[in-house]
């Protein structure tokens, strides 16, 4: 299997440095001339969770798309969601006959890809596990998580087992004939923590221990939720989270009842396991990047849209962070005082 991989940040990096030390030869494409430097010289240094090590053996870098060999078999596609169009038709001359693409960016792109490749020909991909930048060849893995993977259309192949098992040291390591309805439950995290890390600069823990941002996470997976119900996903659980249990599909009391009080001890607790990680569009800012938010709540606005469902709060977070991006504005607390604001605004007005 001749492998290649795009992306080398802080999920790619973790995700090749461990198929190379289980002796993948892998070609590692990144279009920072730093990265394919670091990795020349250095290897892939891994931190966090699983313990640290550094690899240098079995990395082929590259800082094109168009320099890698031809005849690929597999390529996993780990770049930012805005990069990942414009790689994918960069490939199509360097791909073998009955390759397959594995799509591992955040959000749901599948069906754009398949405009640009045979659907039959793309797997979507699922990751749970969180990892921050440490700098160029470098990584920190926050958490264990898991992997899951699917075709977008048609049933398992034989060469998928081995698509399993090149990743399946990474992280546990599942197959969904849903794909679909899984990359929508990781979209539904995206939209809540992402999103707030961006605009406020606080890390997980320190936004969830504030009620009306908990309440914020449980109204925005609300509104992806009944979405999901319009498109006829049934949302599997990510990370041991029920985003079915979770939502808000009743009215609730003034008075908090024991139902909202579970929900909102669930959130905190999810705060507490992760209270030290940042959100990745956070660090997109950070570097001077334009942040992934476009394609997460923005998506859930779009098909709010669609499928005549009122999305007020994901409309409200996409148009903070665009000024954010377009750089009329920049994370800060007041950004995050006025988003509780408006949470308990369309809470009250919809919810209670």
């Amino acid at each position: 299997m001749k492998l290649a991989v795009i992306g080398a940040g802080s999920i790619g990096s973790i995700i090749i440095a461990n198929m190379a030390r289980a002796g993948k030869i892998v070609h590692v494409v990144d279009k920072v001339p730093e990265t394919i430097q670091s990795i020349k010289e250095n290897g892939l240094s891994i931190s966090g969770a699983r313990g640290e090590f550094t690899v240098k053996e079995n990395l082929i870098p590259f800082s094109n798309i168009e320099d890698l060999p031809k005849d690929i078999d597999v390529v996993f596609l780990i770049t930012k969601i805005d990069n990942a169009l414009d790689a994918v038709n960069r490939l199509k001359a360097t791909l073998s006959e009955d390759f397959t693409l594995v799509n591992f960016t955040n959000g749901m792109i599948e069906e754009k890809i398949a405009e640009i490749l045979p659907p039959e020909n793309i797997l979507g991909c699922v990751i749970s596990f969180n990892a921050i930048w440490r700098g160029y060849g470098k990584s920190e893995r926050t958490n264990e998580g898991e992997i899951v993977l699917g075709r977008l259309k048609g049933k398992k192949r034989q060469f998928d087992k081995e698509i399993h098992q090149s990743i399946s040291n990474t992280a546990k390591t599942s197959w969904s004939d849903d794909i679909t309805s899984n990359k929508f439950s990781k979209l539904l995290i995206n939209i809540t923590t992402a999103s707030t890390g961006a605009f406020s600069g606080l890390a997980i823990g320190e936004l969830l221990k504030r009620k009306p941002v908990r309440i914020a996470f449980l109204v925005n997976l609300t509104e992806g939720v009944k979405i999901a119900h319009k498109m006829g996903l049934n949302l599997p659980k990510l990370n041991n989270i029920s985003f079915e249990s979770l939502a808000l599909l009743k009215k609730q009391r003034k008075i908090l009842p024991f139902s909202l009080w579970l929900k909102m001890l669930i959130i905190k607790i999810i705060g507490k396991q992760n209270k030290k990680l940042r959100s990745a569009n956070l660090g997109f800012y950070e570097r001077g990047l334009p942040t992934e938010i476009p394609y997460m709540n923005g998506h859930i606005v779009e098909l709010g849209k669609k499928y005549g469902i009122q999305t007020p709060l994901n409309e409200f977070i996409t148009n903070l962070v665009q000024k954010i991006d377009d750089g009329n504005n920049k994370p800060s607390l007041e950004n995050l005082k006025l988003f509780e604001e408006k949470t308990m605004e369309i809470f009250n007005q919809y919810y209670c």
